[in-house]
């Protein structure tokens, strides 16, 4: 062997090794294969770690403030990325947001994921669903020895995402959702317990709009632009979220119903719109919160049905709304006018009421959405000269122990009613006019005119009561004919009175649905004749020529007080004095019972009458002390 000589006492040292050539070829191949091979493994690396769950456990920390899900990820360079199945959830105390992406390719910026920024650029996607609820309130939880609830102590997550564009699906904010063709544009940013601002452009392209489970919207077309300002959740709760929105909405759809007029009319939520059918088109713009001068819609059509109260209006007309300036600064006008209308109580068994330029109209000045719902509600409803066809379906407010039935006869009727409050009202007019009726009472017929004219009332919706001012009812061209039969006899017809007249007035009347007393009033009337009373007494019995002829006084002023309920009638104190006749009388229909006590002083001749359990009596001795000591009928049920 060469080499150097060994020097005694050192180690030798050890060969010098000469690597063949093929040793080096085998580390070029090696390098080559992880060349090659890393691509693979970073791909396999990176989509198993998308598809681990690892990336959303990192943003969802606080799922109850934050949260991300996807179904599957995958990647093919390092920051693009495809998603499907992408969810995002924001919530706040009362209030939570859900975003969803069928499928979405996503730019992220991977140095901002280590400061807890996840930042989202050129998001394209399709299938974009937007959600908004309502959260109910937590239950409370106590926590034992005073324990305090711990902060996290790094920084909260961000999310950023610009310049989103993606076909829309369904866009659901409080239950009104839209569901259809669309296109979105949007941008955000939001810290999870801080504050989320953001921009939105939606374009919609023939959807339908939902109100709950009400379809009311077919074929929506139009824009919507949004801008929300800063805003932390926790600080604006409710309604109070408005105020950081700007909005701006314009298009135009087919109706299928009107139920989303209830968002106006909330404050009065006996005043309900439904049905209709025709085209509606508009624009409304908000602007931190407050509606704009010359936001409106406006809306043509059929079908339109208006319900208050127990009453419900169907025909075809328009309905408009606008913001407008008014003597007390802007407000929000609805004007509902319908051409041809029929209108029918849910009582009765048919519609009872046809005419024309139905107009209903409400106006509020609260325009600051962010201040909850329009609170002041103003009300007006004109019915001008609508034609009654058949005036028996007023047979419902007459008691039927009364006897007294109307059969035929058409009228008029023009009502007003203004409401300042939600269910106080303010003004109500009515005038009801009968042409040519005809009615029965007992056997006996009976055919003339009637006016009833009410003037000033005022009332409350929720209390069901309601106070008339100067109500007048006047009678007049009245025949009474009363049909007398005998066994296996045809009825003969015997004539009493012909053009008899009553003119009455009821000063101030108390109406009440809640109460079996539907009404009570004072009443000042003026009478041609006593027949009709007379005749009222002794329909089962007939009095002594004289008598008859004694009572039967002409032009005669009546006083008293009235009481009608649902099975009954009572005239109390009722009083008739001319120059040589005095007559005061008692009566009281209930049910099945009928109970009447009558005096009459004719020049120095007393008389006194009692009617009791369907016989007459007849009392010519000491008859005042007999009326006065005449015990009374007994209370009224409550």
């Amino acid at each position: 062997m060469k080499g150097r000589a060994s020097i005694p006492g050192q180690p030798e040292e050890p060969p010098t090794l000469v690597r063949p050539r093929a040793s080096r070829k085998r580390v070029h191949r090696r390098l080559k294969l992880a060349l090659v091979l890393m691509p693979a493994l970073y791909l396999a690396g990176l989509n198993g770690l998308l598809n681990s769950g690892a990336l959303p456990r990192l943003v969802s920390k606080r799922p109850e403030k934050l949260s991300m899900k996807y179904a599957t990820a995958w990647a093919l360079w390092p920051g693009t990325l495809y998603v499907y199945g992408l969810t995002l959830v924001v919530r706040s105390p009362k209030e939570s947001m859900t975003i969803q992406l069928a499928r979405a390719r996503v730019e992220i910026d991977l140095a901002s994921l280590g400061h807890r920024h996840f930042h989202a650029r050129n998001v394209e996607g399709s299938g974009f669903r937007f959600r908004a609820r309502r959260r109910p309130k937590p239950p409370a939880t106590k926590l034992e020895n005073g324990q305090k609830t711990k902060r996290p102590r790094k920084p909260p997550w961000r999310v950023t995402i610009d310049e989103l564009g993606s076909s829309v699906e369904e866009i659901d904010i409080h239950r009104v959702r839209y569901h259809g063709p669309g296109h979105l544009s949007a941008s955000f940013a939001l810290r999870a317990r801080r504050e989320i601002r953001g921009h939105l452009e939606v374009e919609f392209h023939g959807g339908v709009v939902d109100v709950g489970s009400i379809r009311v919207l077919e074929r929506a077309k139009g824009r919507a632009d949004g801008q929300l300002h800063p805003l932390i959740p926790e600080k604006n709760k409710g309604f109070r979220i408005l105020k950081n929105i700007d909005l701006a909405i314009q298009g135009g759809a087919k109706v299928r119903d009107l139920a989303f007029l209830r968002y106006i009319l909330s404050r009065a939520p006996w005043l309900r719109f439904s049905g209709g059918e025709g085209g509606l088109t508009g624009n409304v713009t908000i602007k931190r919160g407050l509606l704009r001068l010359g936001s409106r819609f406006e809306f043509e059509g059929n079908r339109i049905i208006a319900r208050f109260s127990k009453y419900r209006a169907s025909g075809s007309g328009t309905i408009r709304w606008a913001v407008r300036e008014s003597k007390s600064g802007p407000a929000a006008e609805l004007d509902v006018r319908l051409k041809s209308y029929e209108l029918d109580y849910s009582e009765f068994s048919k519609p009872h009421v046809r005419g024309k330029n139905l107009r209903i109209s409400t106006s509020t000045p609260d325009i600051d959405l962010s201040q909850g719902r329009f609170q002041r509600l103003s009300v007006k409803i004109d019915i001008p000269a609508a034609r009654v066809p058949d005036m028996s379906v007023y047979n419902i407010y007459i008691p039927k122990e009364l006897g007294l039935r109307i059969r035929s006869g058409a009228g008029r009727l023009d009502m007003y009613a203004r409401l300042n409050e939600p269910r106080v009202i303010e003004r109500f007019d009515s005038k009801l006019q009968g042409r040519d009726l005809r009615a029965t009472f007992d056997g006996i017929e009976l055919t003339g005119q009637l006016t009833i004219e009410t003037r000033q009332g005022t009332g409350d919706l929720e209390k069901n009561e309601f106070r008339l001012v100067d109500t007048r009812i006047e009678i007049s061209d009245v025949s009474v004919v009363e049909k007398q039969t005998a066994p296996n006899q045809k009825g003969k017809a015997k004539s009493h009175t012909q053009g008899w007249w009553a003119r009455f007035r009821f000063p101030e009347t108390l109406l009440s649905t809640r109460k079996n007393r539907l009404l009570a009033s004072s009443l000042q009337a003026e009478i041609r004749d006593t027949k009709p009373l007379i005749l009222f007494l002794t329909r089962q019995q007939k009095l002594p020529s004289l008598l008859k002829k004694i009572l039967q006084r002409k032009n005669l002023k009546v006083t008293g007080r009235i009481t009608v309920g649902e099975d009954l009638l009572e005239l109390d104190d009722l009083a008739i004095d001319t120059k040589w006749l005095k007559i005061l009388a008692r009566i009281r229909l209930l049910g099945s019972k009928q109970w009447a006590v009558l005096y009459a002083k004719y020049l120095g001749t007393t008389v006194g009458i009692e009617r009791r359990e369907g016989e007459t009596r007849i009392r010519p001795f000491k008859t005042r002390k007999w009326y006065r000591e005449y015990p009374s009928f007994g209370p009224l049920p409550d």
